[in-house]
């Protein structure tokens, strides 16, 4: 019975056409399905290569295409010496980029690799505790934020090896950082144009790039070590076949253009900002902010003080030399006095009493005590208002790269028992200029 009722319903037409329709259907809805299926897959992975893309540009280790030789360097740890090296490598790197970037000669790149060697041995991730030095030339303090931050801006790591050649590039072409008690002359171009890996290695390490620009000598014995480092990379990059291209130097020096930087010069040379509570700059050339960085700013600021603290400013005979030392603010000249006649001394100084409580110190533009009246113009009961003249900066005078100036609530003597702490005895004045504008 069961085996009729199929032959029936087989030979049924009507059935057949049903079921053969249904068939087409199912395919046909299957179709429509794997197609919307598949659109929807499609666009899933647009978007993933969109996001992926937008991560890429910038996440924290996107490598800058811009540049053929960005971004870390490959091989195995080893000696710098060693050729094959990521530590080579990472020096092959420096070399190339400072030589076609800034057109500095080989012996200027060598000298720089000389003092990295010292540093850091070529390892962007180097971090020193004791002193919060950070990367390849072991920036500290406030300059280790500047790095980091500059990072930030770029969207990568402080460690990625671009980020530290554009930060030292933007470091060698801010004429501050060449401030030196020894070399009177440095400057970008007198380095960039050296043919001694020797001398560079010095100009390098003897100003605001490393030991700080008050000192006249090698401030803690490691020069010699620079010095050899230096011959060594000369003689390893074949640095006697790189000349310097002085078309680049002339174009990348004399300017602060340094996105790392905590100030900035303007190129007008006749306007002081003074302000309506009578704070003012010390140089007249100065319109903005002034050209000084590093351990030239105020606080812990690192430059091989003690505790790290500076308790002032700092301002460079480069690029303030033979320029009038102005008034920062309205007051009373109360003591001139002498005290030592190195870099760690005062030196000549003049002290000013301001009737709102302020105290100014001006010192270290004057060390030989016969250089007094060279360098000061004021005398003990003179007036002074914010952008008249104390006195001179002048390198030729023995011993002085930079007039230090500070500001305290304390009288000044007083003050001076507290210059290595910060512990609010003493001010950062260029706060009381920005508040003024």
């Amino acid at each position: 019975m069961v085996n009729n009722d199929k032959q029936k319903k087989n030979k049924d037409p009507f059935m057949r056409m049903v079921r053969r329709r249904l068939r087409r259907h199912s395919l046909t809805i299957g179709l429509i399905v794997g197609g919307v299926t598949a659109c929807i897959a499609s666009f899933i992975i647009f978007i993933a290569i969109i996001y992926s893309v937008i991560i890429g540009v910038k996440g924290a280790c996107a490598p800058d295409t811009s540049n053929p030789i960005a971004g870390q360097v490959g091989g195995a740890n080893g000696e710098w010496t060693q050729k094959g090296s990521k530590e080579y490598n990472t020096a092959k790197t420096i070399f190339d980029r400072l030589t076609k970037d800034l057109g500095v000669s080989g012996a200027a790149a060598a000298g720089v690799l000389g003092n990295i060697a010292q540093e850091s041995k070529f390892n962007t991730s180097a971090v020193n505790a004791s002193d919060n030095g950070a990367g390849l030339i072991q920036w500290t303090f406030a300059r280790t934020t500047a790095l980091k931050s500059f990072a930030e801006k770029k969207g990568k790591s402080w460690t990625d090896l671009d980020v530290q050649i554009e930060m030292l590039e933007n470091d060698i072409k801010n004429q501050a950082m060449w401030t030196s008690g020894k070399f009177k002359d440095n400057s970008l171009k007198t380095f960039g144009t050296t043919i001694d890996p020797k001398e560079a290695a010095e100009r390098f390490y003897i100003s605001q790039m490393e030991a700080g620009g008050g000192y006249a000598s090698d401030p803690d014995g490691s020069g010699t070590k620079r010095i050899a480092n230096a011959e060594t990379a000369y003689k390893l990059f074949n640095g006697s076949s790189v000349k310097a291209d002085e078309s680049k130097l002339g174009s990348a020096g004399g300017k602060n253009t340094n996105s790392s930087s905590n100030s900035s010069d303007s190129d007008e040379t006749n306007c002081v900002v003074v302000s309506d509570g009578k704070w003012a700059w010390p140089f007249k050339s100065i319109k903005g902010k002034p050209q000084i960085s590093g351990a030239q700013l105020f606080g812990n600021v690192g430059g091989g003080r003690k505790n790290g603290f500076h308790d002032g400013l700092d301002f460079g005979t480069v690029p303030y030399n033979k320029q009038d030392i102005l008034a920062i603010h309205d007051g009373t000249v109360y003591k001139i006095d002498h005290q030592g006649s190195t870099q760690n001394d005062l030196g000549w100084f003049v002290c000013v009493k301001s009737d709102d409580g302020y105290y100014e110190v001006y010192q270290e533009f004057a060390f030989d005590p016969g250089d007094k009246d060279k360098a000061i113009s004021v005398k003990v009961g003179d007036k002074v208002t914010a952008g008249q003249k104390i006195g001179t900066l002048d390198s030729s005078l023995s011993n002085v790269s930079h007039v230090h100036i500070g500001v305290s609530k304390k009288e000044i003597m007083a003050a001076q028992a507290h210059a290595f702490s910060n512990d609010g005895t003493w001010i950062d004045w260029s706060k009381l200029i920005e508040g003024d504008k």
